[in-house]
């Protein structure tokens, strides 16, 4: 996303920590500008 567009939304499954179940968890990423480098924060649902 980040790569393409620059910044956005991604819902995708990942366990929490300390449990091997995967579940919803939604993020959003930013490509910081000039840089290769992102920045990120996420949520599990």
């Amino acid at each position: 996303m980040a790569n393409d567009e620059g910044q956005g939304w991604v819902d995708y499954k990942f366990p929490k920590p300390g449990q091997e179940k995967p579940v919803a968890k939604t993020s959003y990423i930013q490509r910081v500008e000039g840089t290769q480098y992102l920045v990120g924060a996420g949520v599990y649902k």
